[in-house]
């Protein structure tokens, strides 16, 4: 499940990225000398960003009202398979369901029993949250379709 949280999260970074890293492209630089070093490739960006280093961000897809977290840089989550709910800085519950079926990234806390309290901080376009769930079910298991003897069911003859 993890190589599947990573997979969503570095389409999900590549595509936000993609933008930015096209506008700021280095102008051309002269041949280096002979006798220089050479440079150093530029530092890779962080696989899953927020807007600030100390920020607990998830990335989920929306079920309905609620969400199913993917990933989350929270020190100490716990994941969990069931989508959860989230809810405002108030404490009402937030209405999702306009974004039913897409890929959003939340800021706040987690508690197991009320689910997020946070803000929702961007939404996917659909052709990203499309992307993301391809990642996501190529690496999923595929499951056995019919086919085989049952156990405990004797094969047929030769």
């Amino acid at each position: 499940m993890r190589a599947r949280l990573r997979a969503a999260s570095a389409a999900l970074t590549l595509c936000l990225l993609s933008p930015a890293l096209a506008q700021t492209q280095a102008p051309a630089r002269p041949p280096a000398a002979k006798g220089a070093a050479p440079a150093q490739p530029p530092a890779s960006p962080p696989v899953f960003p927020c807007r600030t280093a100390q920020e607990t961000c998830y990335l989920g897809i929306v079920v309905g009202s609620q969400v199913a977290i993917l990933f989350t840089n929270a020190p100490n989550a716990e994941g969990s398979e069931k989508p959860v709910d989230v809810a405002g800085a108030d404490g009402a519950k937030t209405d999702l369901s306009a974004n039913d079926g897409r890929v959003v990234m939340l800021a706040g806390s987690y508690d197991p029993k009320t689910g997020i309290k946070g803000e929702v901080v961007e939404v996917a376009s659909p052709l990203v949250s499309l992307s993301i769930k391809a990642q996501l079910a190529a690496g999923a298991p595929e499951e056995k379709a019919g086919g085989g003897a049952k156990p405990g069911q004797a094969k047929g003859r030769r």
